[in-house]
């Protein structure tokens, strides 16, 4: 959490700076993932090299500039269609979040953990080559910007942050943030060790 907490406003500047999110959530996911899938091999034997497979992956995850990609574009194609699409696309990640979480433990069950990686790997490069493919490289408003020689403003930036609501929100942030973390990551753990629970 530390390291997304540091690395992913960085990501954030960089992409904001090249007015490329695009090309800079593909270049972070593809790095991610190859650091994610060398977790199911034999590289990952021991605490240290898991530990620093794992610091590693998570300094190139930048899902938040992915967000906020995916909110534009769904914002340009909601004018053009006269409907909301952000909600539905949200709708549909949870389905198949909530599909993909029970299809997963019936797999951990069946055919073990390592293969976690394997079809993770699989799926995360389908999403790029179809992100590739069929997400433009950039918002009406990254051209606008880019053409204009414009840089993002960061001088309001630091003006909200300081204003004691927006703090205020942020700490709250940070504490959801902790405990749904703890939840994300130990439960499974509890549920197995103690309860005796199946992965599914």
């Amino acid at each position: 959490p530390l390291v997304k907490a540091i690395c992913q406003p960085l990501w954030g500047v960089i992409a904001d700076i090249m007015h490329k999110k695009k090309r800079v959530w593909m270049a972070t996911q593809i790095i991610s993932t190859v650091l994610l899938c060398l977790l199911g091999t034999p590289v990952a034997s021991g605490f240290v090299n898991i530990l620093a497979i794992s610091l590693l992956m998570n300094a190139f995850v930048c899902d938040s500039v992915f967000d906020a990609y995916a909110l534009d574009v769904a914002e340009e194609v909601g004018k053009e269609r006269g409907k909301q699409v952000w909600s539905r696309m949200r709708l549909w990640l949870s389905v198949s979040w909530g599909l993909g979480s029970m299809a997963m433990g019936y797999v951990n069950d069946k055919f073990g953990f390592s293969w976690n990686f394997v079809i993770y790997g699989v799926f995360s490069f389908i999403q790029i080559i179809v992100v590739w493919h069929k997400i433009p490289a950039q918002t009406s408003a990254e051209a606008v910007m880019s053409n204009s020689g414009r840089s993002p403003r960061y001088a309001d930036l630091r003006g909200s942050l300081v204003r004691w609501a927006v703090f205020i929100f942020l700490i709250e942030l940070i504490i959801f943030g902790m405990a749904i973390g703890c939840v994300e990551r130990l439960l499974f753990i509890y549920l197995q060790n103690e309860l005796g629970a199946s992965a599914a």
